[in-house]
């Protein structure tokens, strides 16, 4: 019965090899078939006419591993020296990238290196730390440097943002002037000065750009708004002058009639007296015609001024 109970214990353990001994879990599976192994020492003998056959089938079943992981550790290592020399290509190329400048592209370099890395099987191990180390030396390299350009662009993008501030605020400042020819030209040197200064951070770039475009366009709608209304104002005084000359013209016009009349009568009154013979009434008449005469004659002066002033202010 003891014989018996051993026989059935190694023959599990047969049976337990002979199913690892096809497996590919290659550390796992070795240290469980030596642990089979060690347990088959531990049970005493079978029954003899089975004894020989029981060993050579548990024998098999763990040759038949080792020997599978041997090749494959052959196999391995060749694969091993294959992806140490991918490896080296990977830091080759990693160290020429670690001294670029073009930041974007060679950071979208740098990850598909990485990815690549990731898909190459181990390097020897006596080689495997010092590749690694390489390929981080040169990564690390490179991503440092773009900090530092980073942090130096930032701080240009926040003094380029504060100028621009500045020049925001001057431009709010000459959006109420009414110094128009002046302001048109300060403007413009804003604008010229705007040009110079490099981008701001671009979470505020558009931000104050606008700020800098609404100033500016408030001075030149008010500069606008100014002419437009100065025109309809000119426009008004042009009418108001044009009324004023007719009516210049008007009174002038009247003057000069009453010039005409006043000659006319003169010379029709001078000829009534040449005509007037002596009779009871000849004296009457001739002190009457006179009389005419001096008076008109002694408005006369006064109506040929009025004529020229009048004259002088339609030219």
């Amino acid at each position: 019965e003891h014989l018996d109970e051993n026989f059935r214990r190694k023959e599990a353990l047969t049976l337990k090899a002979e199913e690892l001994s096809t497996s590919e879990e290659w550390k796992d599976t070795a240290e469980a078939i030596k642990a089979l192994q060690a347990e088959w020492k531990t049970i005493g003998p079978v029954p003899q006419d089975r004894s020989q056959e029981l060993w050579q089938r548990f024998r098999k079943a763990g040759n038949s591993f080792f020997e599978r992981l041997q090749e494959h550790r052959k196999e391995a290592g060749k694969g091993s020296e294959e992806n140490l020399r991918k490896k080296e290509e990977l830091c080759a190329k990693a160290e020429e990238l670690s001294t670029s400048t073009d930041w974007k592209n060679a950071a979208e370099a740098f990850k598909a290196l990485q990815a690549e890395w990731k898909t190459v099987g181990p390097a020897p191990r006596e080689h495997a730390d010092a590749v690694w180390k390489r390929f981080r030396a040169a990564a690390d390299a490179f991503f440092e440097r773009r900090k530092e350009h980073s942090d130096k662009l930032r701080k240009e993008q926040e003094e380029n943002l504060r100028k621009k501030e500045a020049l925001v605020a001057r431009a709010e400042e000459l959006s109420q002037s009414t110094q128009w020819k002046a302001t048109v030209q300060a403007i413009k040197d804003l604008q010229a000065e705007w040009r110079t200064v490099g981008p701001a951070p671009s979470n505020k770039a558009e931000s104050v750009w606008r700020r800098f475009r609404a100033a500016i366009d408030l001075f030149f709608e008010r500069q606008a708004a100014y002419f437009a209304q100065r025109n309809q104002d000119l426009g008004k005084r042009q009418d108001q002058m044009l009324d004023a000359l007719e009516r210049k013209r008007e009174q002038a016009n009247r003057v000069r009639e009453s010039l005409e009349r006043d000659e006319e009568n003169i010379k029709r009154w001078q000829a009534s007296l040449a005509e007037i013979h002596d009779g009871d009434r000849s004296d009457e008449l001739r002190a009457s015609l006179e009389a005419k005469i001096a008076d008109v004659e002694s408005k006369l002066p006064e109506k040929r001024k009025r004529l020229d002033e009048l004259e002088a202010t339609i030219q």
